[in-house]
């Protein structure tokens, strides 16, 4: 079902110890050290003086203790792989193998923010050691004049300044959007002015598959420095890729299929598994509230609002704490979101140029204005380090040779220096490109706070909003958040806070969601699909709360989809039942096997004509038919409709396609 509404979002699976408070810190950001877990994850004690990088054997076993009683060893590979819209980041948790254990991999999980977790923080080209995240950008050989010696595309660090290069691949992934959906005037500009560029013959997935390779081969060559290659190859791997709340499901199988064919996914065992960024962000947020908070922000019906602030995305949510011992949440209300993020406000720089100097800077070759280019690189270190009107720099110089033509009756100081050839912006100019990005985000909090008075909750209730992502990073953004936080909460009742390294948020929070995922589902859940992996079945996707408000004409989406699994034989139909559920129940079950879970309607789609076009354009122009076809359909529910029934309407993208019948379960008192 959809995703709209979960249930059961974050959930502790075991009694953890007591975490001290943490100090406070310069600004409401808060520092955690996540206390170790009591599972199965075992590791053997050192002292002080095994702190080198040599390989040390496992203690033996004692044989007093039976076989059924020893720790079970955890052999798989967690790794979260976050493909940014401006950078990309890897977070993995170490192998426990069965042969050996080196204690180098697992080196500085007493000082960092969540055990167990490290976050890659070497890249090639990187000025530093310190580079958390690896510019999302790459460089063709056959578009640009590199050493005949050397045809090697250059990606992330090696872009340099003055290579046709594609940035921004992964906002052309979501193919069914609509500009207007960005809510961003500048995109479509953005893309007819090249900054959004395909080479010919490639697709944005085709993009975004080039560089995950580049990325797949240097993470598990700095891995085989630490593991042995033959034993890191024989290790399964389960690898989450967090895309935005709002994709298509379109968008999420074309990050899939991406991820894959980079080779992130070679063995039999290896896993591929996406979920939404705002879940992923939302389980680091909690692990680092939950051991850096005095308890008050974690009391039995509080909300914690979270928001993920990206380079092409704002992902929200909103949590209620249920229990305490052990710690449970729920989603309280569906999330919200809105694609726009650090990368409009370079494209609101691009505007602000074309009006100052016209011809002057849309005639600088593209190369030279782009992502990667010394005047975007100077920007965005100034973007980063902005820290609002009264504090930052009155201009800004950036680095550009343009032929700028004046304009009849310029007044004011050059806004150009053609010795140094520097435009000049001020810093009022930098704010209002600020400003786009932070009303969307004022919007959302204000959507979010609505959704706990709708659900007759008191907004006392809400005690912290948590920003990460690399935009939160920024004080200016920061600052304006609490500004604004304390203006609509008078009193200091909402804390806005950050966590340490908040652009890793999303990496390190798919490790854990990699990890949750394995401990959620059972065994006799697996179910493959071709072409698409493990899935786990029986599990429940409410989309409507027990008691919520729906108001006119209410609509939620329950995504499905078809799989054609051998396209050579003709299709004789193809048919979706999509079942409804109900149930009365407090707290929604996790499972569809729980006893107050009772079957509502069927909702049965026939996409037969629908199946039979992509047979025949999947063959078009091939030798043969691929293994198999999946067809994605979103069937949108009125939930309150006018006619008082509840309708439903299965669409492709925004196409209304098929026929889509109700078919309602008779109680049991009427039969």
């Amino acid at each position: 079902m959809n995703r709209a509404y979960k249930p059961l979002g974050l959930r502790e699976f075991a009694p953890k110890p007591k975490a001290a408070k943490a100090a406070s810190t310069k600004k409401v950001k808060f520092t955690a050290k996540i206390a170790p877990k009591k599972s199965s994850e075992l590791k053997r004690k050192r002292s002080d003086d095994e702190s080198s990088d040599e390989e040390k054997e496992p203690k033996p076993t004692p044989t007093a203790v039976p076989k059924s009683k020893k720790p079970k060893e955890d052999k798989t590979f967690h790794a979260g792989l976050d493909i940014g819209t401006t950078g990309s980041g890897e977070s993995f948790r170490p192998v426990f193998m069965a042969c050996t254990y080196n204690p180098a991999f697992a080196y500085g999980f007493g000082n960092v923010l969540l055990e167990n977790i490290q976050v890659l923080q070497s890249w090639p080209g990187g000025q530093s050691r310190q580079e958390i995240k690896v510019p999302t950008r790459i460089a063709y050989a056959a578009e640009n004049s590199f050493n005949p010696d050397d045809e090697r595309d250059r990606w992330g660090y090696h872009v340099e300044s003055g290579m046709r290069a594609c940035n921004w691949p992964k906002l052309l992934l979501d193919e069914a959007a609509k500009k207007e959906d960005y809510g961003d005037e500048l995109l479509q500009q953005a893309i007819g002015q090249g900054l959004m560029h395909l080479p010919t013959g490639k697709t944005a997935q085709d993009v975004i598959s080039d560089f995950a390779s580049h990325m797949h081969q240097h993470v598990f060559w700095y891995l085989g420095k630490k593991i042995l290659s033959s034993a890191l190859e024989q290790t399964p791997k389960r690898i989450v890729v967090p895309v935005p709340t709002l994709w298509t499901a379109a968008a999420r199988d074309a990050t899939r299929q991406a991820v894959k064919k980079a080779g992130f996914c070679g063995g039999e065992d290896d896993e591929i598994i996406i979920i939404d960024e705002s879940e992923a962000s939302a389980l680091y947020i909690i692990e680092c509230l939950r051991s850096a908070s005095d308890g008050d922000v974690l009391k039995e019906n509080n909300h914690i609002m979270i928001i993920d602030m990206g380079g092409g995305t704002i992902d929200a949510s909103l949590y209620k704490v249920v229990r305490c011992h052990p710690l449970q949440l729920v989603e309280a209300c569906p999330g919200e979101g809105a694609k726009i993020g650090g990368t409009t406000i370079d494209r609101a720089l691009h505007a602000l140029m074309q009006e100052l100097f016209g011809e002057g800077f849309t005639g600088v070759p593209i190369e030279q204005r782009t992502s990667g280019s010394l005047f975007m690189n100077q920007f965005e270190n100034d973007k980063r380090n902005y820290e609002g009107p009264l504090k930052s720099k009155p201009t800004m110089n950036l680095p550009i040779a343009m032929q700028v033509v004046k304009q009849d009756g310029e007044a004011g100081p050059p806004r150009y220096d053609h010795k140094l050839r520097e435009a000049k912006i001020t810093n009022a100019e930098l704010k209002a490109m600020f400003e786009q990005v932070l009303q969307a985000t004022f919007d959302i909090i204000r959507k979010l706070v609505g959704r706990i008075q709708e659900a007759d909750q008191p907004t006392t209730s809400l005690r912290t909003i948590a920003l990460c992502g690399g935009l939160s990073d920024n004080a200016y953004v920061f600052d304006s958040i609490r500004e604004f936080a304390n203006g609509l909460f008078p009193g200091g009742q909402v804390q806005v806070e950050t966590p340490e390294n908040p652009s890793s948020a999303v990496a390190q929070g798919a490790v854990l969601a990699s990890k949750k995922s394995e401990g959620f589902h059972q065994p006799q859940d697996r179910l493959e699909e071709p072409g698409e992996g493990a899935r786990a079945k029986n599990q429940m996707k409410w989309i409507v709360a027990k008691n919520a408000t729906l108001r006119p004409n209410t609509k939620e989406i329950v995504r499905c989809y078809y799989m054609v699994e051998n396209p050579r034989n003709e299709i004789k139909s193809a048919v979706i039942d999509q079942i409804l559920y109900k149930c009365t129940s407090d707290q929604a079950p996790d499972r569809v096997d729980d006893p107050g879970v009772e079957q509502l309607a069927t909702l049965r789609v026939d996409i037969t004509e629908i199946a039979r076009e992509r047979r025949i354009k999947a063959k078009k122009g091939k030798r043969k038919y691929p293994e198999s076809i999946k067809i994605d359909v979103d069937i949108e529910l009125t939930m309150s409709s006018s006619k008082g029934v509840l309708e439903a309407v299965a669409k492709i993208g925004r196409k209304q396609v098929g026929t889509t019948q109700v078919s309602y379960t008779p109680c049991e008192a009427w039969e």
